[in-house]
């Protein structure tokens, strides 16, 4: 069975604050997924972004970033109807689009990653990309479960000794993710489960 330390340093002062707590479980399970670069857009009504060049269609859900008084902000989920460099949103989760229509946007088409697993199983998630991306996690009939909004080259965490369990009570059936930015990135998940847990 694995055992996988967790390691968290920090330094404040001249002092390291440091914690090294382990679990174990009987499987582990490591995906990785490249999520295509997305494509400079500006808003242009309330629910249109255009962006010349894109690649998303009508059949497509996709993602908006963008940067609000310093904040990454992103909405997810959203419909498409596209009319050649304009697309137009629907439904959607998480904030708000802009209302300002010049508001400078990036825009990406959600792909799916492939990642079964039981979620009251998991001991350790982990989660990391190099650019900016969005992770949802959702069970295999599309219900979301947990969403993810991922800094660039910062790692997400979950440990079963720290908090409560964000995917308890479900089954993940499939992960939506999408890259913030115009350069692409390769999204890295791992979870440690212990199915005897």
């Amino acid at each position: 069975m694995p055992t996988r330390v967790l390691t968290e340093q920090f330094v404040i002062g001249s002092k390291t604050f440091e914690s090294r707590p382990s679990f174990t479980g009987d499987q582990e399970i490591v995906t990785d997924a490249a999520l295509q670069a997305g494509f400079a857009g500006t808003i242009t009504d309330t629910n249109e972004v255009t962006a010349v060049g894109h690649n998303i269609t009508d059949l497509d859900t996709a993602a908006v970033y963008w940067v609000a008084s310093g904040v990454q902000k992103c909405r997810y989920g959203c419909a498409c109807s596209v009319a050649t460099s304009v697309i137009t949103l629907s439904s959607g989760a998480g904030d708000a689009l802009p209302t300002d229509v010049t508001t400078d946007v990036t825009i990406s088409k959600e792909v799916e990653v492939n990642l079964d697993v039981d979620g009251d199983d998991i001991q350790l998630l982990g989660m990391q990309a190099s650019q900016v991306a969005h992770v949802h996690f959702q069970e295999e009939a599309g219900t979301g479960i947990l969403a993810v909004l991922l800094a660039a080259d910062v790692a997400y965490s979950w440990r079963s000794d720290a908090a409560t369990n964000p995917l308890t009570g479900d089954a993940v059936g499939k992960v939506l993710a999408s890259c913030g930015t115009v350069n692409g990135t390769t999204l890295y998940i791992g979870a440690l489960v212990d199915a005897t847990a």
